[in-house]
């Protein structure tokens, strides 16, 4: 009697299955669920992908934020800093005034103590908002009173420089160097106040010196070796005589 392979195989201790074929709808259902797995991780990854997306947007939108305000800061401070600068520029021109105003005080007040006319005259600086402070040309600034008085007498063109370079530097005329050459003794007059000079105290000098000494003190200006300046001479020759 023979035995069925199913029982043979039972008999042997092993069980032998059947093959079995997968039908074409099964097939196409399995390849769907895949796919369905598929498209859902893609999607997954894809809502993933966007969240990160705007994530980073976000920060880069806050970066942007914060290094504008950042940058506003700075701007400030920048702006901070100017004005201090500018506050400090005001005090520096302020303390550059009042040090030009002290050495115009000074320089005015020694000259105007001056009674030998061969003394140096000390130079009376100048100061304005725009080029500060401002020290005339010791090649153009007379030496000594002597030399500023000899001036008066226009007979070199030095001398007409020299007097022009003055009434334009100390802006005691128009600018106009025609009204300083037809008026020499006016120019040297508002020129000798600005000083601080006094005529008198020059005159009395050499009306007290002895007269051995009188040739020296007329050699005070370099352009005028043997006197003064017309008009200042005249008056000293003229309070000698009386």
């Amino acid at each position: 009697m023979s035995q069925s392979p199913l029982a043979a195989s039972s008999a042997t201790g092993s069980v032998t299955v059947p093959l079995r074929f997968v039908t074409n709808d099964e097939y196409v259902d399995s390849q769907n669920k895949q796919n369905y797995i598929l498209r859902r991780e893609l999607n997954l990854m894809r809502e993933a992908q966007e969240r990160t997306d705007d994530k980073l947007d976000s920060i880069g939108d806050r970066l942007d934020k914060t290094s504008e305000s950042i940058d506003r800061k700075f701007e400030s401070i920048d702006r901070r800093f100017e004005n201090i600068d500018k506050r400090f520029e005001s005090i520096d021109r302020k303390f550059d005034e009042f040090t030009a105003r002290q050495d115009q005080f000074e320089a005015v007040f020694r000259n105007s103590r001056l009674s030998n006319p061969i003394l140096p005259v000390r130079p009376v600086v100048t100061f304005d908002p725009v080029n500060g402070r401002r020290t005339p040309d010791s090649l153009h600034f007379p030496r000594n009173a002597g030399e500023l008085y000899a001036l008066r007498e226009m007979d070199s063109s030095r001398k007409r420089q020299q007097l022009i370079y003055l009434a334009n530097f100390y802006e005691l005329v128009p600018s106009n160097d025609d009204y300083v050459v037809r008026n020499p003794l006016d120019t040297v007059a508002r020129l000798e106040m600005v000083l601080g000079l006094e005529e008198d105290r020059f005159v009395r000098f050499l009306d007290l010196s002895p007269p051995s000494s009188q040739v020296s003190l007329h050699q005070v200006s370099t352009h005028s070796p043997t006197r003064f300046g017309g008009q200042y001479l005249g008056r000293r020759e003229s309070s000698s005589a009386r």
